[in-house]
C-alpha cells in the first residue's frame, strides 16, 4: 500500500489524491505474521515478560497484527544497546551535515519502498 509519495506528501494520500487502499501487499503481510518480537541492538527478540498487543489496521478497523508490548526492562536494554551503538559506531564521529544528509537517505529510502 503506497502511503507517501516522492514529493514527501502526505501519509494519507496514495499519490493520486485518493484514500489508501486498504488492500496490503504480500511483502508486508509476510511480516506482520513473523514473530512479534521487538529489535534491540539490532538483534529480534520478544519483549521480556512476553506479552504482546493487537494493533489494528486504521483502514478496516480489522486486527492487523500481535506487536511485542516492551516494558521498563526492555527501554533499559534498548537504551543501553543504543548508547553503546553511538559510542562504538560511526555516527558520532559524523558531522552534522553528514547525518543530515545520512537522514535524507534514509527517508528517501522508505519513500521508494513504501510498500
Amino acid at each position: 500500500m503506497k502511503l507517501a509519495t516522492k514529493s514527501r506528501g502526505s501519509a494519507r494520500s496514495n499519490g493520486n489524491g485518493s484514500a489508501p487502499s486498504a488492500n496490503i501487499s504480500r511483502a508486508t503481510t509476510s511480516f506482520l505474521k513473523r514473530a512479534n518480537r521487538l529489535l534491540i541492538g539490532g538483534q529480534w527478540a520478544p519483549a521480556a515478560d512476553g506479552r504482546t498487543f493487537t494493533t489494528y489496521n486504521p483502514a478496516t478497523g480489522e486486527p492487523l497484527a500481535q506487536c511485542a508490548e516492551g516494558d521498563a526492562r526492555d527501554i533499559h536494554r534498548a537504551v543501553t544497546a543504543a548508547r553503546a551503538a553511538f559510542e562504538s559506531g560511526p555516527w558520532r564521529r559524523m558531522t552534522p551535515s553528514e547525518r543530515g544528509k545520512l537522514i535524507w537517505k534514509i527517508g528517501d529510502l522508505i519513500l521508494d519502498h513504501a510498500d
